[in-house]
């Protein structure tokens, strides 16, 4: 597995110094009601790292590697506090970063990805990205980059900085690695009063509990939110709340026994790549259809600081549209084959290893690419996954979407179909090979019985 790591970068247009921006950060954090705290007592912390000659200054946290969901949740209110732009740079495996810009409301601007063309993603806006580019750099600079072919996308990112006027180390800013010139900064919130008001988590409780518990979800016996229903005794659906500062994000999916662990309570980066937003549900029924000026809207309910009832305003937003795009799509996730189309579309697997050989779900443990074993006919999953990758390439060449051209279109294919081909022998060496198949298809039952007694522990009847 390669590195997955997330940062912000802080736009700086008024080139204050190392000295001036921490007041200025310090100064918009307490108009916030934060005010400074230290180590031993804080609500938020952050490790911000200066370069000279640099348009931006990074951020980062010691939780940022944790989950993407709220890490784009604080990148949003960053920006909304400070009132300058954002971008947030995720990596996932060295293999894949996604950049967005939020503008100084906190509202997303735009977005790129980088790396992967088989993920259909859309098209960045030049206009929308032209204000962000340093002096003497053009937009087709940051198009090569996406165009361009990198073993790690450290590399890509790396040739991208000087587009918006970063060095190459600051780009790559980890927190976790943070040297002694970097600074932390630490808040706390100021003094609530004495009465007590609603709490997101309990609103979410009950708003969701009253439609969710009539359709056999439960309320999870787990430390963050989570209603959970069993379908049968392989697949679980799973609707959870994130939530953080004035605002909330309502995230699902759905999941086999066949993972290697089912672990809600870790601190691990579990959730956040197989529990997706609302928008991505919306984006699941629509397809190449797909309106992305919604996506701000299905991915974020916000609400003003201390007004509880603009919070359970916000609350019921958030079931109303659940129910419209989330449940639907759950709802049809009842077999083995629902859950392969599902996995295909949404993504949230990687393929299982042979016994001792190398463990790609060592590192993603919320995989359900074991499912693929257990079929009827296990090779369909990668004539499927095939299918679908050519249909999405051929899609983008007859749709221009990122100008795609014909040469691209064939390399894409030829990837495919050479992943498609690793992809079958190793299906064949752990299911044609007895010794393989008695371990692979052991690990398979082992895990449906641990991870059983898991859900048991947070209270499904399954």
């Amino acid at each position: 597995m390669g590195n997955s790591f997330s940062n912000a970068q802080i736009r700086n247009p008024q080139h204050l110094d190392r000295d001036e921006f921490l007041a200025f950060f310090t100064e918009r954090m307490q108009n916030a009601g934060y005010v400074p705290g230290d180590a031993d007592d804080y609500a938020l912390a952050y490790c911000l790292s200066f370069s000279e000659n640099s348009e931006w200054t990074a951020v980062s946290a010691e939780n940022w590697n944790q989950n993407d969901i709220l890490v784009r949740f604080g990148v949003s209110r960053l920006a909304e506090i400070l009132g300058t732009s954002c971008l947030y740079i995720m990596v996932s495996d060295s293999d894949f970063a996604m950049l967005e810009l939020y503008d100084g409301s906190g509202a997303i601007v735009n977005s790129a990805a980088v790396g992967r063309p088989e993920i259909e993603m859309p098209a960045p806006d030049p206009e929308k990205w032209k204000p962000y580019l340093h002096d003497g750099h053009t937009f087709d600079e940051l198009e090569a980059v996406q165009n361009g072919d990198y073993i790690f996308v450290e590399d890509a990112l790396t040739e991208l900085a000087p587009v918006f006027g970063m060095n190459g180390e600051q780009i790559l800013f980890d927190a976790e690695d943070a040297d002694a010139q970097a600074v932390w900064l630490y808040f706390k919130k100021e003094a609530e009063p004495a009465a007590k008001i609603i709490t997101v988590n309990a609103a979410f409780k009950q708003i969701f509990g009253e439609a969710l518990e009539p359709l056999g979800f439960i309320k999870a016996k787990t430390k963050m939110p989570y209603f959970m229903r069993a379908v049968n005794d392989e697949i679980i659906h799973v609707i959870g709340l994130h939530s953080h500062g004035t605002g909330l994000c309502v995230v699902s999916g759905a999941a086999t026994v066949y993972r290697k662990e089912i672990l809600f309570n870790s601190k691990q980066r579990y959730d956040s790549v197989w529990l997706h937003p609302i928008f991505e549900f919306y984006k699941y029924t629509n397809g190449y259809n797909t309106d992305y000026d919604l996506r701000s809207k299905l991915f974020w309910y916000g609400f003003r600081q201390k007004d509880t009832e603009d919070m359970l305003r916000a609350m019921r937003e958030a079931l109303a549209d659940t129910q419209k795009w989330v449940l639907p799509v759950l709802d049809a996730i009842r077999t083995k084959d629902d859950m392969t189309a599902y996995l295909l579309s949404m993504g949230g697997y990687v393929y299982p290893s042979l016994p001792g050989g190398k463990d790609p779900e060592g590192g993603y443990p919320c995989s359900d690419g074991g499912l693929m074993l257990t079929l009827d006919d296990p090779y369909s999953f990668a004539e499927r996954e095939k299918a679908l990758g050519l249909k999405r390439a051929l899609y983008e060449l007859e749709h221009h979407v990122n100008d795609r051209t014909e040469e691209q279109y064939q390399d894409v294919c030829s990837r495919i179909s050479i992943r498609y081909e690793k992809n079958m022998a190793l299906l064949s060496r752990m299911l044609d090979e007895p010794e393989n198949r008695e371990k692979v298809m052991a690990e398979m039952q082992q895990r449906k019985s641990r991870n059983t007694e898991t859900l048991r522990s947070y209270g499904l009847d399954i």
